[in-house]
């Protein structure tokens, strides 16, 4: 019962800090930057700068709820699914000493008293992605604050910009391969007969998790920010050019 009042208390402190203020700002409207000397600059990333906003505090708020939980020792099960099942029964499917079989449209494998190398796994399983994402909202956040001072047509504009290209497809290729390898590693823990294992993993890190992840949106957001950045370089460059002979 402490613990839950923990969570509930650290949550609620959170949201008055993160979410409100937030919120409160977006009713109001922006507020005059004192660092930025280009408020055209500014205004064209305004809604990119208030989506990137609210994307960080809820990830900001549920990684303090996953750290709270399992501080508090609410660490419940670990499972994976197995890739290409669905099934309303779990019958069929061997399952290891300590691991259940779940079957309800998908079937998981399960293991209610995890081992700590499980436990690792599981974090390979979902970390991955919350961590691109992360590091995505930091370049968003130094886009932003670049062409809010400089303006948004700048050789360290187009930097930033092709940075964040790379990380979108570079970042969810690798995201989805270590999350695929997590789960495949999971179930060779939990299943007598994995659906892959020994050399289809690589293939299954390689189809079901990077292109899996990639395709469609992340390939054609990375691949569109890098022809933007490439753009924005070519017309820096004409314009110090035009500058230049003027």
């Amino acid at each position: 019962m402490a613990a839950w009042i923990l969570i509930v208390t650290g949550l609620a402190v959170l949201a008055g800090t993160l979410i409100v203020p937030f919120m409160i700002g977006l009713v109001r409207g922006p507020a005059a930057s004192r660092a930025a000397t280009d408020p055209a600059g500014e205004k064209s990333m305004r809604p990119l700068s208030r989506v990137a906003d609210v994307y960080g505090r809820f990830l900001a708020l549920a990684g303090f709820a996953e750290v709270v939980s399992f501080a508090a020792g609410e660490r419940g099960s670990v499972c994976a699914t197995m890739p290409g099942v669905a099934d309303n029964t779990p019958a069929g499917y061997p399952a290891r000493a300590g691991a259940v079989i779940h079957g309800d449209g998908v079937v998981q494998a399960c293991a209610s008293h995890p081992s700590t190398a499980q436990w690792v796994l599981d974090g390979l399983m979902r970390l991955p992605g919350p961590l691109v994402l992360a590091t995505v909202l930091v370049l968003i956040w130094q886009l932003v604050r670049e062409a809010g001072r400089n303006g948004p047509f700048t050789a360290r504009t187009a930097g930033i910009m092709w940075r964040l290209g790379l990380v979108v497809l570079s970042g969810t290729a690798v995201a989805g391969a270590v999350s695929r390898l997590g789960t495949d590693l999971l179930l060779q823990m939990f299943l007598r007969d994995p659906p892959v294992g020994g050399p289809g993993l690589l293939a299954d890190m390689l189809f079901s998790g990077s292109l899996h992840a990639l395709l469609p949106v992340p390939a054609l957001a990375g691949v569109g920010l890098l022809t933007f950045a490439r753009i924005t370089r070519a017309g820096v460059a004409l314009d110090e050019e035009v500058r230049a002979t003027v």
